[in-house]
This record gives structure tokens, sequence and C-alpha cells, in this order.
């Protein structure tokens, strides 16, 4: 239809051209028979997606974006000398005005409508011109408590997460949640380790168990059980699931540390897949067949009609932590070895990158936009050209990654370490605010200024306070140190890579270092961290090691701080915070009961020894094993063979 606004008389040429709308498939037919070099000289393309760009983002009524003047040298150009480029322009809602000298959006288009009009236009021209627009950060998911381990898109655009308290969580696309309750602590441990959406909306866990859930009624309606039963039930954490996921017609997929990978039948029933000699950690579905990916380093394929290994890839020479399909006669891998490999349905490997100098722990593919997209350890999600495996993107992210998952609208799903879920979209619609775009890239500036610090010294000498300190239940020894001015995320960032500690430990650091930087302020302790006195409360408590400590904090120092500092200075198990913030509540006149706090001794020669050997009974090397533990403060076999496999 057309519409015609007229306000007194206008000449024919005046009306003509407040045609609304114009229809963009013929004005994009039209702006590509111009010559390529043309439309670049004339720089075309790129004026009408910055001016089509500039109005998505500042759509108001009083925004100075809604109006271009044709007598500007550039936009005549660009705009004017190149057919069809006027059309796409009023297909976004412009109009001339009455003298022809300026393309207006009238005041009578709202600004959602304005906005929504230009980004139709955007994508139009992004489309027929094979633009890669980038991603950019477009909302934060929080609510966890725990670290992301896992996402899964649903069809309406809303994401599943699972996380290490335990949870899933399901986020509308308006960042609203509700909360999935259903999997067990399994010997002292927490952890939902995938989520996948088919049919239904599954979860896997530590627990042992597979949960099918009924979305209106928040409940599970459905129990798979089986793996780490039977004689798949020797080993450590036997019972972790470590992936789940749907074949092509809709079974349920999945594989643990039992060593076997699973496919589900209608009934409950299942085919067990056995061969794999460490920790299956990824499943995902072919054709015909189904690839599993292993601690062992292989990849094997298997017939989905009677479970049959029809080949075996490898060893890659590191596990495989991580696949995803590029459609039905492909797939791609990655691993502790940091390389992004893609293959053939028939096992071929058809290409390869080093994708990250340290561990890969998951993989996505984005058939829309024809990338594959990568993040592990290192806290960066990398796109990549499934054609060729170039580099098209990389992004910074404040923790680990874990997970990845691409919605039918092409936005990207991020399941972080730290506990958060963020989305990133190519549509500018979508994106964030910009300024929590540039709070996000502040935070993220400070923690990668952290993480390339290569000592713990700076160049210009020693550091003005340094802190000893013991985290974790193995007491390992460490020192935090500082100087003056420097910001307290900073500190506890750098301290955390430098000791290659995960960033769940970071709010306890943070609490240490502002705990520490109070009393070095008020004088009451040295550079190296020794109390000098001046206290207002001081209590003497003996830990169940036999320990004698003091604890030490002052009126209106915050509990939890306090707790914090004093934990992790004395090696003290986070699950003894609690107490702890109990026994300082009472002590300073909150009706609290006191509480009987205690910590594990730091595990002496036999005890390492026996958790080196729980480790090589996955399969691990003596070495490996050794390194494992270490790198995670001797706190057990649990956390290393979690840092080996996931």
């Amino acid at each position: 239809a057309i519409s015609v606004e007229v306000v007194g008389f206008k000449g024919l040429r005046e009306v003509m051209m407040e045609v609304d709308e114009a229809d963009i498939s013929m004005s994009l037919a039209e702006l590509m028979t111009n010559d390529p070099e043309t439309l670049e000289t004339n720089g075309t393309l790129t004026v009408l997606r910055t001016l089509l760009t500039n109005v998505v983002k500042d759509p108001g009524q009083e925004s100075k974006f809604r109006k271009v003047k044709m007598s500007n040298a550039k936009i005549k150009k660009a705009i004017v000398d190149s057919s069809g480029a006027e059309g796409v322009m009023r297909s976004a809602g412009f109009r001339r005005n009455s003298d022809g000298e300026m393309l207006m959006i009238p005041a009578s288009v709202a600004p959602d409508d304005a906005a929504t009009k230009a980004a139709d236009a955007l994508n139009s021209v992004n489309d027929a011109f094979e633009f890669r627009t980038p991603l950019v950060l477009s909302r934060s998911l929080l609510g966890h408590s725990g670290g992301c381990r896992s996402v899964c898109a649903l069809p309406d655009c809303s994401v599943a997460t699972g996380a290490m308290d335990n949870t899933v969580r399901v986020f509308d696309t308006s960042g609203d949640s509700m909360v999935l309750a259903g999997h067990q602590r399994q010997s002292g441990v927490d952890g939902v380790l995938s989520v996948a959406f088919g049919n239904d909306l599954v979860s896997s866990a530590r627990d042992g168990q597979i949960l099918v859930w009924d979305l209106q009624a928040r409940a599970p309606k459905r129990k798979l059980l089986g793996h780490g039963t039977g004689a798949h039930s020797e080993g450590t954490n036997v019972l972790s699931i470590s992936s789940v996921a749907f074949t092509a017609t809709g079974l349920i997929m999945s594989s643990g540390w039992d060593k076997t990978a699973r496919l589900w039948q209608e009934d409950g029933s299942c085919l067990t897949l056995v061969g794999h000699d460490i920790a299956v950690n990824s499943v995902c579905s072919l054709r015909n067949e189904l690839a599993s990916g292993s601690g062992d380093g292989t990849i094997r394929l298997w017939r989905t009609a009677d479970g049959v290994c029809v080949r075996t890839v490898g060893p890659l020479g590191a596990p495989v932590r991580s696949m995803c399909s590029t459609g039905k006669d492909s797939f791609a891998s990655v691993g502790n070895d940091g390389m992004l490999r893609t293959w053939t349905a028939a096992g071929d490997k058809v290409g390869e990158v080093k994708a990250s100098s340290q561990y890969l722990y998951a993989v996505a593919f984005s058939a829309s936009r024809g990338e594959l997209l990568t993040g592990g350890e290192e806290g960066v999600l990398k796109a990549w050209s499934v054609r060729d495996l170039r580099l098209l993107q990389t992004i910074g992210h404040l923790s680990e990654i874990f997970g990845i998952a691409v919605c039918p609208n092409g936005d990207v799903a991020v399941a972080c370490g730290d506990g958060s879920c963020l989305i990133w979209s190519q549509d500018v619609r979508r994106h964030a605010k910009p300024l929590i775009i540039k709070e996000f890239e502040e935070r993220l500036g400070a923690v990668q200024a952290a993480r390339m610090q290569e000592t713990a010294t700076p160049a210009g000498g020693s550091f003005e306070f340094n802190y000893p300190v013991s985290l974790g239940e193995g007491g390992r020894s460490m020192t935090i140190s500082w100087n003056r001015g420097d910001e307290v995320e900073q500190i506890a960032t750098r301290f955390l890579v430098q000791n290659n500690l995960p960033q769940s430990h970071l709010q306890d650091v943070i609490g240490f270092v502002r705990q520490a930087q109070t009393q070095a302020q008020s004088g009451q302790t040295t550079s190296s961290g020794a109390p000098s006195g001046g206290f207002d409360f001081s209590y003497p408590v003996e830990v169940m090691d036999g320990r004698r400590l003091t604890l030490q904090w002052n009126r209106g120092d915050a509990p939890d701080r306090v707790a914090a500092a004093f934990a992790l200075q004395h090696s003290i198990p986070s699950a003894e915070m609690g107490d702890i913030v109990n026994f300082i509540c009472q002590a300073s006149g909150q009706a609290q009961p006191a509480p009987a706090f205690s910590v594990a001794q730091a595990p002496g020669p036999e005890q390492q020894a026996a958790m080196v050997r729980l480790v090589t009974d996955m399969g691990f090397g003596e070495a490996q094993a050794r390194q494992a533990l270490e790198a995670t403060g001797w706190i057990g076999a649990d956390a290393a063979v979690s840092r080996l496999l996931g």
C-alpha cells in the first residue's frame, strides 16, 4: 500500500518521493546492478550501514540520526549517485522533505518502529552483500551460585544453563529465569554437567541421573539411570554424566566417566557403547551414526542401529573435550591440546587449526553464519570459518568458557566459570546499551591485564605489600602481592592467573585483599601481612588439626569479608564460611550460635600417592596426574580429574 502525507499543495515529484517503505528486495536488486568498484569508490555500502546502524542505536524523536542532509558531499556520492541506495533508505522509513534536501523519518513514526525498520533494512543489506556482522554483547544472565558448565538454546530463543550449584535455569529472552532443581549431591560433590534440548529439555549431572524436564510443572517427568552401574561401576566418579545430546530422530545420547556412551530408547532402555579407555566427554549426532570423544584422545563412530563401533580415530595426543555436528555428514572437535579439528562423517580429517594455547572445553556450530565457535580455559570465544578455519572474531570473557550454544535467531550463548551466561548478538536491535558494553570492556581490560602479567614482581622491584596465604584444603603456600593504588579486582585476578587457580576463588581473594588493605591503612599489619595489634575484637580459636589461630576484626567490618580473609589465610575450606560468619556475628553481639569450625590437614606423602593412584586409575600417566594435582593445590583427585576431563 502507498500512503502519501500532503501538507498544502506539492508537486508530483515531492509526493512521489514520499512513498512509504519502498520494496527492499527491489531496491537491493537495483543497488546490486551498480559496478562493485563504483560502490567501493562512493562508499555506498559503508555509508548505508552506518546510517541505518545509527538509527537502530538511537531512534528517539529528537535523534539527529533521523535526518540525513542530502547536500552533504559524502552522502550525495554514496546515496544519490548510487542507484537503489535511496530506495534502501526509504525501505527503512526515510522520506524526502518538501524541498528534497533532506531524508527524514517522519515524527509520526515511533522510536521502536523506526529502530525495527532500520534494523530490517540493515540486515537485508548485510545478507545481500554477505557482510559478516560481528557478535556484540547483548546481555548477561545471572542467578547461579556455581560456575556454569553447559548451555543450550530452546526454540523460542530462551536458553537453559546447567551449573555447579546443582540446578538448571531457563532464561527467557527478557532475562527472567526459572529454577529446575532435581539433581542430587553425589559423594559430597555437586554439578550439572550438561543440558540439551530436542523433544524435551534434558540435563545430566554427577549424580548418575539424566532428567527429562516438564517445564510447565518445573519438575522431572522422567529419569534415565544406568551410567556408573553394573559392569561399569569401577573407577573414579563413574556416576558423572558429562554430556547429553539428541539424535536427528529425537533419541537421547549420553556419555560419562564410566567410559561409556549410551543411546536411549523411548522405553528407557539403552544401547551401551563400550570401547573407550577413559571417560567419554562428548557425543554428537551424524546421519546414521553418533560420534563419541574421550579422555583417551580418541573419537569413535558408532552405528545407531545396533551400537557397533565402525571406526576409531586417533589417538589424537590429548583428551577430546567437546564435539558438535556441522551437518549430517560432518562434525568438529576440540580438546586439551587447544586444537580445533573438522571431520567427515566417515572420520576423515578435513582440517585443523591451533585455536588456543590452553585447554578448549567447548565447540558449537552456527549454520546460518557458517561458523564454528570455540572457548575454553583462556576465557576467549573465537569464531572460525567452517570452510577454511580462518579466524573471524575474538571475544574476551571474564572467566573460563565451558559451554556454547547458538540460538535460532543467531545469538550465541556462552556458559562461563564465574556462574554467568553471556549472550552475544549480531543484530543491533539486541545489542546492550553502550554504557553496559563499556563497563564490561573495562572489567575485561583489568582481567586481561592481570592474565598478561608474567611474574609476581613488577619491573621496578618488589611489591609494597606481600601476604602469605594458603588456599584450599591442601594448604598450598602462595603470596598475594600489590602496590599502593592497585585495583582490588586486578590484584585478585593477577593472583589467580599467576597461581593457575580457577575464577571461582575470585570473590574470596577480593575479600581477603580488602580486609588486608583496611588493616594496613589503620596500621594493624606490616607490609608482610603480620598483625600489629589494635583490633576491636581478637579471639583465639583452636581448629580440628590442633592449630591455635587468632580471629581478629574491627567494628564495622563486614562479617563475610572478615571470614573470607581468615579462611583464605589459614586454608580453611569454603564450606566452613557460614560457621565463621556466625561466630563473628555472635562475638559482635548478635544472637547466633557459636560454631565449631575445622580445617583438613595438608596431605602428606602417603595421601598424595593415594591421590595419584586414583587419577592414574582413570588411565592417565603418573606425570599427568601429578601435574593436575599440583595445579589444583592437592585438594583431591576429583579436582584433578575435573581439570583433565571437565
